[in-house]
């Protein structure tokens, strides 16, 4: 869904007042974000970053400004809130979470990484061989050891006395004099070179590194022949050549962006894909180094623009992946419409009206809706690969919001028409702060619908309120515990043998409209809340001898679904739903 363009007085409106404000981010027309203390005039903008550095910036290349606490106020008070008398597994933690917090913020303010390496330090106090903090400091290990630096390793290796090192299994090399390990050693006499954590001969090292062998025997880059390949297969689908065919490590566009805004979107879909790994407990370091690979052959984006292409794109593309006839009838049928897929299969990408005879180009609708669906989908994406396939719509919704509001400022990739509050009050073309308002409004109003209750819903049974707040849920979970969820992550949905009547109540009131409005105007077209007879008193068995029987999209199905999300969430964090929901509330209600 294409968003608006921001009028040129929207902007201007921002900067009237010659009054100094707290801000915490301020995002510039072109795309780029910085944050500092803003002071506001007709015409300009003054910004004071940390450690007082002052620029001004002309009015009209600011797109907004997102008022809130500047990343190193909230830092110092996050210290002041560790208790003096606090243990050290406690205060290792708390320090933990300041680290984290500056490592995400220093994008937008690169001099405060000085911060994030005094919390390290204080970290490493108490535990000198923390690892976190060892590489948050850019320590690199060998062995047993932490060094500051690689020349510090070397000179390591190099000098370490024979008692120390040949106890340990370790040998002299004689061509250059370091300590190595005696199977590394054999390694090199063979000619094999280390590379992403193993040893492998010249050749198993370009094939590990994407190039094959051509019909002349010469080493080709493999995604250079793809590409091409990729540029050939659309111009005969499509009738058209694409402007740009690029790819990544981990995306190829195939895009009638042109080529610098292809770019672009190539560069946000590798940052978010490496944010969300790393947030997830799967580092993109540990794929170099022969981890865990979500993402094999690089995953095709298509940018198409425009309907007409879309239409071709579903005539010759569709079947070839699967899509069914009366999907692509659908989808044929709809202006505008975007999807995407969890496998590594086409992510179609279309941005709105057909083509007019001499249409000027839209480019930030077209850039919005590129980078909505990419930064949506990648999250998703790792997700999926992470659970092998097993989850649940809210984690799924909530998780394509993370990343693309996180890198997107949107949230529309998941907005339903399905929706049941009105939309007024759900402004979806903002910023993470407008968000977390929206959040705080409904909780104000009574309008957000319990974790429980969102845990019980299909897919398109999620509107786009109940989507953002399994956004703002998961944001909460990676702000408090982090260490928990990147465990949790990982786990399945356990099996469970009871549903309580505290599910099955959830299950019935997650059909009913929350909205006031959305509910009266149900009524008046004669629509009555389905009878799904009382509620029970006691838990009901639901597996095991002696289960009762669950239909299909029963109350009692729902059910099962909320408490596998309850107890799943239970295997790492030891609290139980309702005090979690509560902490989320009070953590909601400081957001800013």
């Amino acid at each position: 869904m294409p968003r608006p363009p921001l009028p040129a007085a929207a902007a201007a409106l921002l900067l009237l007042a010659a009054v100094p404000a707290r801000a915490d981010l301020i995002r510039f027309i072109d795309g780029t974000t910085t944050e500092g203390s803003v002071t506001q005039s007709p015409g300009s903008v003054k910004i004071k970053g940390y450690k007082g550095k002052t620029r001004t910036f002309p009015a009209s290349e600011i797109k907004f400004v997102e008022k809130g606490e500047l990343s190193w106020d909230v830092a110092a008070r996050m210290a002041r809130e560790i208790p003096a008398d606090a243990s050290d597994s406690l205060f290792i933690e708390k320090r933990l979470e300041i680290a984290r917090y500056l490592k995400e913020r220093k994008q937008y303010a690169p001099e405060i990484e000085e911060l994030e390496r005094k919390e390290y330090e204080q970290v490493l106090r108490k535990s000198p061989d923390h690892e976190e903090a060892r590489l948050g400091m850019g320590h690199v290990k060998w062995g047993k050891w932490w060094f500051k630096n690689e020349k510090d390793r070397d000179q390591f290796r190099k000098t370490a006395r024979p008692e120390e090192m040949e106890p340990l299994g370790y040998v002299r090399y004689r061509k250059t004099g370091l300590w190595e390990v005696k199977e590394d050693v054999e390694a090199i006499e063979a000619g094999k070179v280390k590379h992403k954590g193993r040893w492998m001969t010249e050749d198993e090292k370009r094939i590990a590194d994407g190039y094959v062998k051509d019909d002349k025997g010469n080493w080709v880059f493999a995604k250079d022949l793809k590409d091409r390949e990729s540029a050939e297969e659309a111009e005969k689908s499509l009738g058209e050549k694409p402007p740009t065919v690029t790819s990544s490590e981990h995306f190829r566009f195939i895009s009638w962006l042109p080529a610098g805004e292809t770019a672009q979107m190539k560069e946000l879909a590798e940052k978010a894909y490496a944010w969300v790994r790393d947030a997830y407990g799967y580092p993109l370091s540990a794929e170099n180094e022969g981890g865990e690979v979500f993402i094999g052959d690089p995953i095709d984006v298509f940018a198409l623009l425009e309907d007409g292409r879309k239409n071709k794109w579903l005539d010759s593309y569709g079947p070839r992946y699967g899509i069914p006839p009366n999907i692509i009838e659908y989808k044929k049928g709809r202006t505008g419409a975007s999807w995407h897929s969890l496998g590594p299969v086409p992510h179609f990408i279309s941005s709105g009206a057909p083509a007019e005879k001499n249409r000027q180009r839209d480019k930030e609708a077209d850039l919005y809706t590129v980078g909505s669906n990419v930064t949506s989908m990648i999250g998703r994406i790792v997700l999926d690969r992470i659970r092998g396939g097993q989850q649940m719509p809210w984690l799924s919704e909530g998780t394509g919001l993370v990343t693309e509001i996180r890198f997107h400022e949107t949230a529309d990739c998941c907005y339903v028409s399905m929706t049941k509050y009105r939309e007024e009050v759900a402004d979806k073309a903002g910023s993470k702060a407008k968000y977390f308002d929206f959040m705080k409004q409904q909780t104000a109003a009574g309008l957000d619908r319990p974790m429980r209750q969102i845990f019980t819903l299909e897919l398109n049974d999620l509107d786009w309120a109940d989507s953002v707040k399994s956004w703002s849920f998961i944001e909460f979970l990676l702000a408090k515990y982090l260490g928990e969820w990147k465990q949790l992550v990982r786990r399945p949905f356990p099996e469970v043998e009871f549903i309580t009547p505290a599910h099955v109540d959830a299950a019935i009131k997650a059909k009913i409209p929350k909205d006031p409005l959305a509910a009266a105007q149900a009524a008046s077209k004669g629509a009555k809340p389905k009878d799904e007879g009382p509620l029970p008193t006691e838990p009901i068995r639901v597996s095991g001898p002696g289960a009762v029987e669950v239909t299909e999209e029963s109350k009692e199905q729902r059910a099962i679904r909320a408490a596998q999300a309850e107890a799943w969430l239970g295997l790492c964090i030891q609290k139980p739903l309702d005090e979690l929901e509560s902490e989320w509330r009070a953590w909601i209600a400081t957001r800013q």
